[in-house]
């Protein structure tokens, strides 16, 4: 009992240190960003208010702390510069990428028309610059990775989707990053309310439009942000024709099974499916239930690999009709 108290102290007293840091250092010290425009204060404002106001969300365990102080950070922090604060860059950013990833996407006969363009940075959150690609950032890169590996499998044409459904989408770069590749279809992040207020910040900040109340029918061009199973379900009955992708990178592995099966029996009728997954996660694991996935979706080509070089825990399950 005195160790596990002890070390909650400690815990929390690290968590103080963090957050004294950042708080000094970007609302501070040099880093300290010019005063908000008019636009950007409006969207401090209601991505404070609405984050006040929000009632705590049921986040599997690993997550509860992560969104108590993420709550924190909105309040307090200018989240302008969001992407250098500590509580993101452990959990949502990426400050460099295997060389060998990037040395594969340099080489693709694609770079200078697709990869390349896309991987032009933002400065809206102030991302980490990518020591070796001008321009761009870790997460960025490590993103377009994934997608080149989706259409490296599939051959994919990410101008013919229709819909694109994101289980757990960070702060939004994804769902960017497929804009930018000539995506002009209908996106849906489904994530924890907190998260999905994060998004509408950093997207709108961006000047992409998001919704972020259900509305029928769906329009080509939207970016959905939603956090309710049942709001979900009726956009889910409602998609046009075309073909649907669903995304899950590092996020569905990290869910309690009976929501993640429960998510996953509403999305079965996909086109394509890119999962990133490590082996094991909160006791569960990944591996035999990825497996036993397919098995139940034997319907589709599924490829599964380690999703970077020298990685002996993280795994892509690419999946298309």
């Amino acid at each position: 009992m005195f160790r596990q108290e002890f070390n909650n102290l400690k815990k929390r007293l690290y968590d103080i240190k963090f957050f004294a840091e950042d708080f000094w250092r970007l609302n501070c010290g040099r880093n300290k960003l010019p005063a908000p425009s008019i636009r950007e204060k409006k969207l401090i404002k209601e991505l404070r208010q609405r984050m006040r106001t929000l009632k705590s969300s049921a986040a599997g365990k690993s997550w509860e702390d992560f969104v108590k102080k993420l709550k924190r950070y909105v309040l307090y922090l200018d989240p302008r510069n969001f992407l250098r604060w500590e509580v993101i860059r452990l959990t949502m950013t990426m400050t460099d990428t295997p060389p060998e990833c990037l040395t594969e996407m340099k080489a693709s006969p694609n770079w200078e028309n697709l990869w390349q363009p896309a991987l032009q940075e933002n400065d809206f959150g102030q991302p980490v610059p990518h020591p070796n690609l001008e321009g761009s950032s870790g997460t960025l890169v490590i993103h377009a990775w994934h997608l080149f590996n989706l259409k490296k499998v599939t051959a994919l044409d990410f101008s013919g989707l229709a819909v694109v459904i994101e289980f757990g989408g960070g702060y939004g770069s994804m769902c960017r990053l497929l804009r930018h590749l000539g995506f002009r279809g209908i996106y849906v992040i489904y994530d924890l309310p907190e998260f999905s207020l994060l998004q509408d910040f950093y997207l709108r900040g961006l000047g992409q439009p998001t919704v972020t109340e259900q509305e029928l029918p769906p329009a080509p061009g939207q970016n959905i942000l939603i956090s309710n199973l049942e709001d979900f379900k009726r956009l889910n009955a409602a998609w046009p024709a075309g073909k649907k992708l669903f995304i899950a990178t590092w996020s569905l592995s990290e869910t309690p099974l009976e929501p993640r099966e429960e998510f996953l029996s509403l999305v079965a009728n996909g086109d394509y499916y890119l999962f990133a997954f490590q082996d094991k996660f909160d006791g569960v694991d990944n591996l035999e239930f990825f497996k036993n996935y397919q098995k139940k979706n034997n319907h589709l080509q599924w490829s599964s690999y380690l999703s970077y070089p020298r990685d002996q825990r993280d795994y892509y399950l690419i999946g298309y009709r």
